[in-house]
């Protein structure tokens, strides 16, 4: 696994269950993308970890990197579920 840091600099399109984010890491502008339902909602200016093997080994994800985590908070908890 390869990580990045990054600060999200502006919001990009969003659909059910996804949203684009434009993000700088080390100077440099890339596209990331967020599940809002796995790290909660994200705000420009917000300091994130990315994941970024898939674009630094040219796999195929459309040049996205992931957002993993915001780094200055935790994202909520996921509500438990009865599904045992």
């Amino acid at each position: 696994m390869t990580w990045r840091e990054g600060t999200v600099v502006e919001p990009g399109r969003s659909w059910h269950g996804a949203a684009e984010w434009w993000v700088d890491c080390d100077g440099e502008r890339m596209r990331a993308l967020a599940y809002p339902d796995l790290v909660g909602n994200i705000a420009v200016g917000e300091r994130v970890l990315l994941s970024s093997t898939a674009v630094d080994r040219g796999l195929g994800t459309g040049g996205y990197l992931f957002v993993v985590a915001p780094l200055d908070r935790l994202p909520p908890r996921a509500p438990a579920r009865d599904t045992w």
